[in-house]
């Protein structure tokens, strides 16, 4: 599920205005308008910072990690994008929503996921995010990329 998909179902589950959940993430000090958040519900703008998802996630009582994940998917490079969605559970949760020994395809490669590895990818998404640096930002594909082949090489895996 997109994070704008993620996020209205959390606005309508809720049953909150647009204005009451303004008024509910400023009292946990984080600042948003109507239109803002009308915009992220709509898909015309990229998804919110990882404060304002989590506060929006909290003031609607959705899961914010669910929500973190859509955000992630959402901005990631469209190489990477279908691993993080492959069999995803309608919770967003992607790095741990599909199942054991899914396989990432480059041009050169191709790398099992298991369970380890997924992890190392949401540590990757969510370090790449506190530095500033975006999932589509071509030096974040060439972090990602080394990151992958280095695990195929400490698994002893051929990556050719």
């Amino acid at each position: 599920m997109k994070y704008h998909e993620l996020l209205t179902k959390y606005i309508d589950e809720s049953g909150l205005s647009l204005g009451e959940i303004v008024i509910r993430a400023k009292h946990i000090g984080v600042e948003i308008t109507k239109s803002y958040i009308s915009k992220l519900k709509n898909g015309n703008k990229p998804p919110a910072s990882e404060d304002i998802t989590r506060a929006l996630a909290k003031v609607t009582k959705g899961d914010a990690e669910a929500l973190l994940m859509a955000r992630y998917v959402d901005k990631a490079p469209s190489e990477i994008r279908p691993i993080l969605k492959k069999n995803a559970s309608d919770k967003a949760d992607a790095l741990t929503g599909f199942g054991e020994n899914q396989k990432f395809r480059d041009s050169n490669s191709e790398i099992i996921l298991d369970k380890e590895t997924q992890e190392t990818l949401k540590m990757i998404l969510i370090s790449a995010d506190k530095w500033g640096l975006s999932p589509s930002d071509p030096k974040f594909k060439e972090i990602f990329l080394k990151v992958m082949e280095t695990i195929a090489l400490a698994r002893g895996e051929d990556s050719e």
